[in-house]
C-alpha cells in the first residue's frame, strides 16, 4: 500500500505484540499515520507512544464495540490482537467476543485490511486423541477462541481482506519467570521441563511478530489478503534449546520431556493454577502431535517478510542482560486470575467430604484442613456451597464452624448432605444467611426440631428441599411460616408427612414435589374436600411431581385442574397396586408432560411411558381422549404424544379424541405386531391424527412384556405405515430392516433416520427421494452409496459405523451438504476427489480416536477449507 496519507489502527499498542507492530511500522513506513488504541490513554505506556511522531493514542475498550468503531473510523488497516490471560482473565468466551467486536467494528468503519494475531484450532487434533475439553468444547481455550475469530473475520470481511499472523512460542517465555525458563538443579546445572518429546517447536521473539505484521500491512491486502503468515526465527526441539543455552551461557543445560499430564500435575505443585496447567498441557500435546506447528511457520517465509528475524542464539546473545529478574510475571498473573471472580471458578464450590475415605487414615485430617484453608481464601466469591457433613464431623468439624467462613450476603444457595448428623445447634448458623435456596439431603433419620423450626425465620428462601426419614411437626410449621415466600418445595420422606394438607396454604408455589415412601391411609392428598382445597390454593403450580411407592390412593389430583401447570410427573412402583386416571387403569405408571421441553415457546408435550396392563385380561386405556383430558389443561394443544411398548391401546381408544386431530408428532417406543390389538389401536390413532408431520418408531429391546402386548422390532415396513401420508420426518431406528418399500410415507420427507438397521445397500425408494434434507444411515452394513436424486437437497448425512472402504464418490454431487458424519477419517485422495467438491460443507464429524496417520489429510483439508469445523463424535 502507498504510505502517503494512510492511517493504521493498532490494537493493544501498549502490549508486546501491538508495541512491536508500532515500532516496525515506524521503521518500514516512517510517514505512515498510526492510531494506537489503549484502554487507558493516560498510562505511562500510552504517554510514551504519544510522544512518538505520527502516533496518535485514542481510548478504546475491546468489550465496547462503539468505542472501537470510533477508533477505526478513517483507517485503511487494523492490527488486532487479544490478551487471553490478563485482559480476558482466562475466559475464552470473553476473548472470542472481544475478537468479534474488533471484526464488527472494522466492518462498520469500512477498514480494507484486517490483520489478526491468530492461532490454530486445536480441537480436531486433540479431540481425536480423546482429550477432555476445558472450556465449552475448547481443548486449548487460548488457541481455539482466536481460531474461531479468524473464521468469523473471513466470513464477515471477506477472505481477501484478512491476513492472519501465527506467532510461535515466545522466546521471552524462556527468561526467568517466563513460565518455560530452566530451573537450577542441586549440581548447579539447569533443566528445561517441557512436555514436547517428539517434534520440534517453532520459536520467535515478540518484535519479530510485530515485524511480520507490519510488513503485511505495508504490503497491503492486494499482496497479503487471505494469507496465513507464520512467524518463526528458529525450529528447535527442547534438547536443542538446552544446547543453545549451554553454548551462549557456558553452563550445563539439560531437557526433560515428561508426558503432558504429568507435567501439568508437577507445575501445579510450583504454584501454577490448574486451569493454566491444563491449558498449556493440551497446547504442548498439540505441538507434539503430527502435523505439529512447523508447517504453518516456515523460516523462509518469516525472513522474506521480516529479514531482521532472529534465531534463538542471536536473540539470546542480544538479551543476556535480561536473564536476571524477569519482567514477565506470568505465574503471578495466573494466580491473580485464578483467585479472582473473573473466571467464575469459585461461584459454585463443593467441598465434598466422602472422598477422603479413599485416603490413608493419617492423611484425611490434613486433606480436610487444606480444603478449609481454600474455603477461607475464596469465601467472598462463593455463591453456591455444597458439603457432605458426615466426614467432616468425624474429624472434629461442626457445621457452624464451616459456615462461619462463608459470607452471609454473598451465599445464595446451600446444599448439605447431612447423612443423619444434623443438630439443633446448626440452626443458628443457617440464620446468618440471606440465601434463596436450601437443600438438606442425604437421608436424615429425622430433621432436628430446632432446625425445622428455624426454617420459618429464613424469609429469603424461595426454594426448599428436604430429604429425611421423618419430617417433624416443627419442620412443617417452619415451612408453613414461608407461605408467602416459597415458590419451590421438594420433600422426600420415608414416613407420612404430618399435616400435609396444611401445605395447601403455600399459595406462591410454582414447583411441588412430594415423595412419601410410606403414605398414610389418608395419603396426604386424597380426593374429596381436602383435595379441592389443595387445588384451589395451588392453582398457580407450574411443576407438580407426586411419587407414591406403597399403598397409595388409587386416584390422584388430575393435573388438568392446575391451569398454570407446565411440568408434571407421576411415578409409582407396580408392586403396590394400580393408578386410576381418566378411566384408565395403569400399572408401572410413569406419566409426565412438559409444556415446552425445548424452551422454544411451543405447545405442550405429553409422554405416557411404558404403561403396563393392570391385569392379564384386556387393555387398560379404553379411551385415550379421557386420559389426555385428565392430564392436560383444557384447550392445551398436544405437541407430541409418546406411547410405551405396553400402552395397551384398544382399537377404539382413539375414537372421539379431538386432541389427536392437531397432533404434529407421535413417538412409539416399539412397533405393534401385525394383527395385534395394539396395531389396531395405533392404526386408529393415525387415522385421527390428520396433521401428523413427525413419526418415530423405536426398535424394541425385545423384552417379553413388550412382545406379550404385540410390540416387536420391525423386519419389514407394515402396509399401514407405508400408506401414511403427509409425513415430513420419519425415524425407524434400531429395527431389523434390510430394505424399505415405496409408498406415500416417503413422499415429501425432509428427514429420515434409519440408524441401527441391517441395510446392506441404500433402498431404491430412498435413493429416489428428492426432498430429503437430513438422512441418517449410521450403524448399518453399507459398503457403498449410489448416485441419485436424494443427494441433491441434502444438508446433513450420517454414514458413520458402516463398513465403507472410503468416501463414496457419489457424495461429490451433494452440493448443498453442510454436515457430514463419517465412518472413518478421509484419506488424502478423498479430500481432493470428494470433499473439495462440497462447497457448502461446514462441519465434518469423525469417529472418536482419529489422528496419527490421518493428521496430514486433516491438515490439508482445513488448509483448503478454513471455514470447515472438524469434530470428534462422542
Amino acid at each position: 500500500m502507498s504510505t502517503a496519507a494512510k492511517l493504521v489502527a493498532v490494537a493493544g499498542a501498549t502490549g508486546k505484540q501491538g508495541g512491536g507492530v508500532v515500532a516496525a511500522l515506524r521503521q518500514l513506513a516512517p510517514d505512515l499515520a498510526i492510531r494506537a488504541l489503549s484502554r487507558n490513554p493516560d498510562s505511562a505506556g500510552s504517554a510514551k507512544l504519544a510522544a512518538q511522531s505520527n502516533v496518535e493514542v485514542v481510548k478504546a475498550d475491546f468489550d465496547d464495540r462503539p468505542s472501537l468503531e470510533a477508533a477505526f473510523q478513517g483507517c485503511d488497516a487494523v492490527f488486532a490482537v487479544t490478551d487471553f490471560w490478563a485482559a480476558c482473565g482466562g475466559d475464552a468466551q470473553r476473548e472470542k467476543q472481544q475478537g468479534i467486536n474488533l471484526v464488527d467494528a472494522a466492518k462498520s468503519a469500512g477498514v480494507r485490511h484486517f490483520v489478526w494475531s491468530s492461532l490454530e484450532d486445536t480441537r480436531p487434533v486433540l479431540s481425536a486423541l480423546g482429550r477432555t475439553p476445558l472450556q465449552g468444547d475448547y481443548t486449548v481455550p487460548h488457541f481455539d477462541a482466536k481460531a474461531e475469530v479468524d473464521v468469523y473475520a473471513r466470513e464477515q470481511l471477506g477472505d481477501a481482506a484478512v491476513t492472519s499472523i501465527y506467532p510461535s512460542v515466545f522466546n521471552e517465555n524462556l527468561l526467568p519467570g517466563g513460565g518455560m525458563d530452566p530451573q537450577k538443579q542441586e549440581d548447579g546445572s539447569f533443566l528445561f521441563f517441557v512436555p514436547v518429546a517428539q517434534l520440534k517447536m517453532a520459536w520467535c521473539s515478540t518484535p519479530d511478530i510485530g515485524g511480520v505484521a507490519a510488513a503485511a500491512i505495508v504490503g497491503g491486502p492486494g499482496k497479503h489478503g487471505g494469507a496465513r503468515l507464520g512467524v518463526a526465527g528458529e525450529h528447535a526441539s527442547v534438547q536443542e534449546v538446552a544446547d543453545t543455552f549451554g553454548k551462549v551461557f557456558g553452563k550445563k543445560f539439560a531437557a526433560a520431556t515428561p508426558p503432558a499430564d504429568d507435567w501439568a500435575a508437577a507445575v501445579q505443585g510450583f504454584g501454577v493454577p490448574k486451569v493454566a496447567a491444563e491449558d498449556f498441557a493440551n497446547m504442548f500435546l498439540f505441538y507434539d502431535t503430527p502435523p505439529g506447528m512447523l508447517g504453518l511457520r516456515p523460516l523462509e517465509q518469516t525472513r522474506e517478510m521480516w529479514p531482521q528475524a532472529q534465531s534463538l542464539e542471536a536473540w539470546l546473545l542480544a538479551n543476556k542482560s535480561n536473564a536476571g529478574p524477569s519482567v514477565t510475571l506470568v505465574c503471578r498473573t495466573w494466580r491473580q486470575a485464578y483467585y479472582s471472580d473473573s473466571l467464575g471458578l469459585w461461584r459454585c464450590l463443593d467441598l465434598g467430604g466422602t472422598d477422603v475415605w479413599q485416603l490413608p487414615a493419617g492423611e484425611r485430617r490434613a486433606a480436610l484442613d487444606s480444603r478449609c484453608h481454600l474455603l477461607a481464601r475464596v469465601a467472598p466469591l462463593v455463591a453456591t456451597f455444597s458439603l457432605h457433613l458426615h466426614a467432616w464431623q468425624q474429624y472434629g468439624w461442626v457445621l457452624a464452624d464451616l459456615l462461619r467462613l462463608l459470607h452471609p450476603q454473598r451465599l445464595a444457595a446451600l446444599r448439605l448432605d447431612c447423612r443423619g448428623c444434623a443438630a439443633d445447634g446448626d440452626a443458628s448458623a443457617l440464620l446468618r444467611f440471606s440465601m434463596a435456596s436450601l437443600a438438606l439431603s442425604g437421608g436424615l433419620a429425622e430433621l432436628p426440631a430446632g432446625m425445622g423450626a428455624a426454617l420459618g425465620s429464613m424469609r429469603s428462601l424461595r426454594s426448599l428441599q428436604l430429604s429425611t426419614d421423618v419430617v417433624c411437626e416443627p419442620a412443617v410449621s417452619g415451612i408453613l411460616g414461608l407461605a408467602t415466600c416459597l415458590t419451590r418445595l421438594h420433600i422426600d420422606a420415608e414416613a407420612p408427612i404430618p399435616g400435609a394438607a396444611q401445605l395447601a396454604c403455600l399459595s406462591r408455589l410454582r414447583h411441588l414435589r412430594l415423595h412419601e415412601r410410606r403414605p398414610s391411609s389418608a395419603g396426604g392428598g386424597a380426593p374429596g374436600q381436602q383435595q379441592q382445597q389443595q387445588q384451589q390454593h395451588w392453582a398457580r403450580l407450574a411443576v407438580l411431581a407426586l411419587l407414591r411407592d406403597r399403598h397409595a390412593p388409587a386416584a390422584l389430583p388430575p393435573p388438568a385442574d392446575f391451569p398454570e401447570l407446565v411440568s408434571y410427573s407421576y411415578a409409582r412402583d407396580p408392586c403396590w397396586g394400580h393408578l386410576e386416571l381418566g378411566g384408565a387403569e395403569l400399572r408401572h405408571a410413569q406419566l409426565s408432560f412438559d409444556s415446552d421441553p425445548c424452551g422454544s415457546g411451543g405447545a405442550g408435550m405429553l409422554w405416557v411411558l411404558r404403561v403396563q396392563p393392570a391385569s392379564s385380561s384386556g387393555s387398560t386405556i379404553p379411551s385415550l381422549g379421557d386420559l389426555l383430558n385428565a392430564l392436560l389443561p383444557p384447550g392445551a394443544p398436544l405437541h407430541c404424544l409418546r406411547l410405551g411398548g405396553g400402552a395397551g391401546l384398544q382399537a377404539g381408544a382413539a375414537r372421539g379424541c379431538r386432541r389427536l386431530a392437531r397432533l404434529p408428532a407421535l413417538r412409539l417406543d416399539a412397533c405393534p405386531s401385525a394383527g395385534s390389538e395394539a396395531e389396531a389401536g395405533v392404526r386408529a390413532l393415525l387415522a385421527q391424527a390428520a396433521t401428523l408431520a413427525a413419526l418415530r418408531i423405536d426398535g424394541s429391546s425385545g423384552a417379553e412384556e413388550d412382545q406379550g402386548q404385540g410390540w416387536i422390532p420391525l423386519t419389514d415396513v407394515p402396509a399401514w405405515l407405508a400408506a401414511t401420508q403427509g409425513l415430513a420426518a420419519l425415524s425407524l431406528t434400531c429395527h431389523h430392516l434390510a430394505t424399505l418399500p415405496e409408498g406415500p410415507y416417503l413422499s415429501g420427507l425432509t428427514s429420515l433416520d434409519l440408524s441401527g438397521n441391517q441395510l446392506a445397500a441404500l433402498p431404491p425408494a430412498v435413493a429416489a427421494a428428492t426432498c430429503l434434507r437430513r438422512l441418517c444411515l449410521s450403524g448399518n452394513q453399507l459398503s457403498a452409496l449410489p448416485e441419485g436424486p436424494y443427494l441433491t437437497a441434502l444438508h446433513e448425512l450420517d454414514i458413520a459405523e458402516n463398513p465403507l472402504p472410503g468416501l463414496p464418490p457419489a457424495l461429490g454431487a451433494a452440493s448443498s451438504l453442510r454436515r457430514l458424519l463419517l465412518a472413518q477419517p478421509p484419506a488424502p485422495a478423498d479430500v481432493h476427489a470428494v470433499l473439495s467438491r462440497l462447497p457448502a460443507l461446514r462441519q465434518l464429524v469423525l469417529p472418536r480416536g482419529c489422528g496419527g496417520a490421518e493428521g496430514g489429510a486433516l491438515a490439508a483439508l482445513q488448509a483448503a477449507a478454513p471455514r470447515l469445523e472438524v469434530l470428534s463424535r462422542s
